[in-house]
């Protein structure tokens, strides 16, 4: 979810707001920052806390940067570096407890193979991401090359696709919230 919306980003900085590609690069690092910070005590937090709430948690700070970015062409530009470090948080808070609780359900000769599969599914998921984009932008773009006069078509395309990531972000709450309360006792 966190990679089709920084490369979203990073075309509506320079072609829409008309940055140049170095200011665009230094603001988009603000959600490599943030994870690089939160991503140290999530690790922690995981040895204490249940995964599943963890990731809830860190999805719904994903979401909220995804909402954001869904108004990018009606919010000011210290909303968009906001939801970029929210987007670091999430994904910080995300990784450490997912790869945990994935790992510690299989058995040990199975771990090199769920590690494979975990790493595998997470590059599947940006390389689909962004094959659907590119697929949205054309229909909607069609066969123009120059996107700086395209823009509503772009930003159409882009309220698309991060509606769709909205639908699997809500989704994905909701399944972990549900797989949680069935865990409880009645």
């Amino acid at each position: 979810m966190t990679f089709i919306a920084s490369y979203i980003l990073n075309f509506y900085l320079q072609n829409a707001l008309g940055y140049d590609a170095r200011f665009t690069g230094l603001f988009l690092l603000a959600t490599p920052l943030a994870v690089v910070f939160v991503s140290y005590f999530a690790g922690k937090l995981s040895d204490k806390r249940d995964e599943r709430t963890i990731s809830a948690i860190a999805l719904t700070f994903i979401l909220i940067n995804v909402v954001i970015l869904f108004f990018m062409d009606s919010v000011p530009i210290y909303v968009l570096l906001l939801a970029c470090v929210l987007q670091g948080i999430g994904h910080g808070l995300f990784s450490s407890p997912n790869n945990r609780f994935v790992l510690t359900i299989v058995d040990q000769k199975e771990l090199s193979d769920a590690s494979t599969m975990l790493s595998t599914s997470k590059d599947v998921g940006k390389s689909m991401s962004l094959s659907l984009f590119s697929i949205i932008c054309g229909f909607i773009l069609g066969t123009s090359k120059a996107l700086e006069k395209n823009i509503p078509s772009f930003i159409t395309s882009s309220k698309i696709m991060l509606g769709m990531v909205i639908f699997l972000g809500i989704s994905s709450i909701i399944s972990l919230a549900l797989s949680k309360l069935k865990d409880k006792p009645v």
